[in-house]
């Protein structure tokens, strides 16, 4: 189950990231990257409850896919 921080507080870090960088259309590569990050960040979670049983924090792995999206953008 996911709550409602588990998407609260990536939507906020992809949203913060929105305000830096250059603008791509509508969006900035820090968000673009950052929110590509999160989706990666929650399938590997869900791949790894497939393996192994269990109750796992779904926060750290979509914030630390958040920030490796957004990190990845800044150094271009």
């Amino acid at each position: 189950e996911l709550g409602t921080g588990d998407l609260v507080i990536p939507a906020m870090l992809i949203v913060a990231a929105n305000k830096i960088g250059a603008k791509i259309f509508l969006f900035t590569l820090p968000s673009v990257l950052g929110l590509i990050g999160a989706i990666l960040g929650i399938g590997i979670l869900l791949w790894f409850l497939e393996k192994h049983r269990g109750y796992w924090p779904a926060l750290p792995p979509i914030t630390l896919g958040t920030l490796l999206g957004i990190g990845i953008a800044m150094l271009f």
